[in-house]
């Protein structure tokens, strides 16, 4: 007697046996490129592809900046702390540093398949923030606690351009927000040192 010969259910997509059939344990690498449903998965990166093996523990660091992020209570202060001691350097250093922040956490975010929904531990985009501030800040002194306290303002208030970059998908806008804010709490920072050395002339 011959074997009965397996057909795939009427309606049934061709593809539905691969990274479809155990729906809590799928094969990220079954996963085509650019599916939608594939995304977040463990193992897949924002645009739909597999990431190197190791690379996702090495991601997770950077943008945690070292497991920084994981403290509690108030990750993104804390992340803003991390880079606090680069005022005693200077106002170039901290822009530098700010830079050097801003494209490694946005080289990193495009590898990281939590991007989308921007975890609590992901604060490399607040220590950049925090670093664009320090660049208005002439030295340690009142002005780095004023600094401190307006970024953090700017960045959970999210004040007009910073809210409206919040709100962009992706990578961009992950580190968009907080550079805004950071580049609003610098602006103050100008502005009342402006101030103060045109009261001390008159």
């Amino acid at each position: 007697m011959a074997a009965k010969q397996w057909r795939r259910p009427r309606g049934q997509p061709a593809d539905a046996g691969l990274d479809r059939a155990d729906p809590l344990h799928r094969n990220a690498q079954l996963c085509a490129a650019g599916d939608r449903e594939c995304r977040g998965l463990p193992g897949i990166d924002g645009r739909g592809r597999a990431a190197p093996a190791g690379a996702l523990p090495a991601v997770r660091w950077i943008v945690s900046l070292g497991g920084v992020g994981f403290l509690r209570p108030a990750p993104g202060t804390w992340g803003s702390a991390v880079v606090l001691p680069i005022a005693w350097a200077g106002p170039g250093a901290a822009a530098l540093l700010a830079l050097a922040l801003l494209m490694l956490g946005l080289w990193a975010l495009r590898r990281l398949p939590e991007t989308g929904a921007d975890p609590g531990w992901v604060v490399i985009d607040e220590a950049a923030g925090m670093a664009l501030a320090l660049a208005a800040v002439a030295g340690p002194g009142w002005e780095l606690v004023l600094a401190f306290a307006l970024f953090r303002l700017f960045d959970v208030w999210k004040p007009g351009p910073v809210g409206w970059l919040d709100r962009q998908p992706g990578p961009a806008g992950v580190m968009g927000d907080d550079i805004a804010a950071g580049a609003m709490a610098g602006g103050v920072l100008l502005a009342l040192d402006y101030f103060r050395s045109i009261s001390s002339i008159l």
